[in-house]
């Protein structure tokens, strides 16, 4: 087995252990209010995505390793998105998540909106189909292959459908922080871990199909992405707006039993949060999404202009080679 395969099959082991050991090892509940200092240095490591975000940085420099050439721009944007994943779960933010609603707020909006626009600008896939070997034999799908037909798959197919994605993007930060079921999530580890791994993968499966560069979504025109946009940075900025107005304090039972912050000033200051984690990543892709617009609007123009000279200049072309006989 080679070195490669060998540290592979290490890093999915140890996630598969992590996730099986994860209720035990959850981090000690905080026992004052949170610093400066304790929200930076009061690291401890999440064994469900802090694992996660380590193995998915050491597979995808195994992946650059086989692909020469790789752009390390989305290197950089991987690597960066997995240090997002892991600040949002492991540091004082993760910590301090499952007992203030600024922090659970700021740990949720990393993982749904900021970790997934750089995860996706890595390119994985891309990576991915360039690096997994074939399986040379019609009978025997490899990686390769169980990759393909992953892409091609209904399943693929639903998430990244454009009100699908959406809906599973927005949908729980409005059932819990709207509607008032954030309790579900307040001291309670497992509905903690899977309201992380919704809004991990629904960030994703959203991004991928506005932004992605891989292959393997049907993308909108360039109207309906920015239209997207445009509706994601309105509920974005809705959801700041009834949070951060504490006109009705969430989790005020279980909250301010514990005595660690001021319940209502802390959820004003998750409001802020959101705005400042929130809206502006997502204002600079529409920005972005909007400047690829007008740089293919100006191609398209550019083609215009120079397909009609072309079909003269080779009519004139031919009309020499083979003049016209009298």
């Amino acid at each position: 087995m080679s070195r490669r395969v060998m540290v592979a099959a290490l890093c999915v082991g140890g996630g598969i252990a992590a996730l099986a050991v994860s209720p035990f090892v959850s981090a000690p509940s905080p026992s004052g209010p949170p610093s400066v200092a304790g929200l930076l240095l009061g690291w401890w490591p999440d064994v469900v995505f802090g694992v996660a975000a380590v193995v998915l940085a050491v597979l995808y420099l195994l992946g650059v390793r086989r692909v020469p050439g790789w752009p390390r721009g989305r290197t950089a944007m991987w690597l960066t998105g997995c240090a997002v994943v892991l600040v949002a779960t492991s540091s004082g933010i993760g910590r301090y998540a499952p007992v203030m609603i600024s922090m659970l707020l700021a740990s949720q909006v990393l993982l749904a909106v900021v970790a997934p626009v750089l995860l996706v600008l890595g390119g994985p896939v891309s990576l991915a189909l360039r690096a997994l070997p074939r399986s040379g034999r019609d009978d025997v799908p490899g990686p390769r292959e169980w990759l393909v037909a992953l892409l091609r798959s209904r399943v693929c197919r639903v998430l990244t459908q454009p009100a699908v994605a959406f809906g599973l993007l927005l949908g729980p930060f409005y059932l819990f922080y709207v509607f008032g079921s954030v309790d579900v999530v307040l001291g309670s580890h497992w509905s903690h871990l899977g309201i992380n791994a919704v809004a991990l993968l629904a960030g994703y499966a959203f991004f991928w199909s506005v932004i992605g560069v891989d292959p393997g979504v049907r993308r909108l025109p360039h109207a309906g992405r920015i239209g997207q946009m445009a509706a994601l940075l309105l509920g974005i900025g809705y959801l700041a707006v009834v949070v951060g107005s504490a006109n009705t304090v969430l989790g005020e039972g279980f909250l301010a039993a514990l005595g660690l912050v001021d319940v209502a000033a802390d959820q004003r200051n998750a409001g802020n949060l959101i705005w400042a984690l929130g809206e502006m990543p997502v204002l600079v892709v529409l920005m972005a999404t909007v400047a690829q617009w007008a740089r293919a609007d100006e191609r398209a123009a550019v083609r215009a202009d120079t397909e009609p000279d072309l079909a003269a200049y080779n009519d004139m072309l031919a009309e020499l080679a083979d003049p016209p006989r009298h």
